[in-house]
């Protein structure tokens, strides 16, 4: 059987000897897997080996506020963060490292990404970053509290409350069907307009 190795998040609870995990399911090409097998030969070369497995599924975590954890950059793909939400989440954990590119406006970057998140789905979330930007964001993409130092504790009071979205009913569904209505209206409305210059010039 082969080996396999996940990049997970454990949930400990209060009074329980055993733990809830969530395997990451987007992980970082060349870093954590290699995207095609023919270069796998390639970076044996170098002594790498061994890769990351994807995780399965979106997991929601039982609880007075049932939570859904992302890892990383996971939180930048809208569908990975609603499939939490449409199971039940109603605050959104992400732990982060964003050490890849130090001096760049990368975790900014990826904090923007994570407000939207939370608006799309009207979820809160926490972020948990060890390089990065640990903050607080209300289920309307709100700044609520952040540490300001590189390094510490933040305490800050969970937002609590979350609320129903087109997004997450519909999903990118929606506005792929919006645009596409239009797109059909703008071809039909050049093609009636084309008809009656043509009609114009030669009747």
């Amino acid at each position: 059987m082969t080996k396999q190795c996940f990049s997970a998040a454990l949930r400990y609870s209060p009074g329980k000897f055993s733990s809830e995990r969530y395997e990451k399911q987007i992980l970082v090409p060349l870093a954590e897997y290699v995207p095609f097998e023919w270069c796998r030969s390639l970076v044996a070369g170098y002594g790498i080996t061994e890769f990351y497995t994807h995780g399965r599924e979106s997991k929601v975590f039982a609880g007075p506020q049932p939570i859904s954890l992302s890892i990383c950059y996971e939180e930048t793909f809208p569908d990975v963060m609603r499939e939490g939400r449409i199971k039940g989440a109603e605050l959104f954990v992400n732990l982060t490292n964003d050490n890849w590119y130090p001096n760049s406006k990368l975790p900014k970057q990826h904090f923007d990404h994570a407000r939207i998140r939370a608006v799309e789905n009207g979820t809160p979330l926490l972020r948990a970053c060890n390089s990065g930007i640990t903050a607080v964001i209300n289920a309307r993409g709100e700044l609520v509290d952040q540490l300001k130092a590189p390094e510490g504790v933040l305490f800050a009071t969970v937002p609590q409350g979350s609320f129903s979205t087109l997004y997450t009913f519909f999903g990118d569904a929606l506005i792929l069907g919006i645009s596409l209505g239009f797109m059909i209206s703008f071809f039909l409305f050049s093609r009636r307009r084309k008809k009656k210059i043509f009609e114009t010039n030669y009747n």
